[in-house]
């Protein structure tokens, strides 16, 4: 009989596998809970939360080729004036920024250019010298690291922790705040989200149990990567930040939730 680390419910019968890091987000093989540590109602519970995660990492994970579930291939399909597909035996991606709505070459329509949230700018730079030389692209798309979001990331954290240690630990009450958080959207928790260098293409995913800390899981998904502290006083995350702040580093990280989205 295995307990929920979500719900704290014991099961007899068999529940599906948990996958610790969403599978649209390229889930590697060995981090998968397969003895009920998530019970069947919470899996549920806990995909509408990565569902959240994997939509604000549509342009991620499509130039990173990284394939959903059932090997299903990437796609951009919910960014405003952009659409990504497979088209004449490999990849086309599409960003609109006229006026007028425009039909790609894999048969979608794709919007035009509002200036939204959701919408990608891109920005040509012409070659020089004119007539030779190199030009270039610059494409910016604006994250929403919300209240969900980070929900998310804890989710992934929790789970990590359980992977780690076991099921048992996790269902102690030191967690009752973490699971307040992800499951019931209570309370109020912090990560820090930094940028990695590297090629769009270089997309990589994973876990990992920071040594010297009470409860510190790292997190990488492509090109970012999560420091998320699990204690209720998260003085490992305020230690972080204080030594970033200290050092006069102020750029290329942030805090989560992003309070002024």
């Amino acid at each position: 009989m295995t307990r929920c680390i979500w719900c704290l419910e014991e099961r007899n019968e068999a529940q599906p596998v948990e996958h610790i890091v969403p599978e649209a987000l390229g889930c590697p093989e060995p981090l998968v809970l397969r003895r009920g540590e998530v019970c069947g109602g919470c899996n549920t519970r806990v995909s509408r939360l990565d569902a959240r995660l994997a939509h604000e990492h549509e342009l991620f994970t499509f130039f990173g080729r990284v394939r959903g579930k059932a090997g299903k291939p990437p796609t951009i399909a919910s960014i405003g004036n952009a659409a990504g597909g497979r088209a004449d035996g490999g990849y086309g991606f599409h960003v609109n920024m006229s006026k007028q709505a425009k039909h790609s070459t894999f048969g979608r329509k794709v919007a035009p250019y509002r200036g939204q949230r959701r919408d990608v700018k891109m920005e040509f730079q012409e070659p020089l010298p004119p007539g030779g030389g190199v030009a270039s692209v610059t494409m910016r798309f604006e994250l929403y690291p919300d209240r969900s979001y980070t929900r998310a990331i804890f989710k992934i954290a929790l789970e990590a922790l359980t992977f780690y240690r076991c099921a048992d630990c996790v269902c102690l009450g030191d967690f009752d705040h973490v699971r307040d958080y992800v499951i019931r959207d209570q309370g109020d928790l912090r990560a820090i989200m930094l940028s990695r260098d590297g090629s769009p293409s270089d997309y990589q995913s994973g876990v990992a149990y920071a040594e010297g800390a009470a409860a510190m899981i790292l997190i990488q998904l492509g090109p970012l990567a999560y420091y998320v502290d699990l204690t209720r006083d998260q003085a490992d995350h305020k230690k972080v930040v204080a030594t970033a702040l200290a050092r006069g580093q102020t750029t290329g990280w942030t805090e989560l939730p992003k309070l002024d989205t």
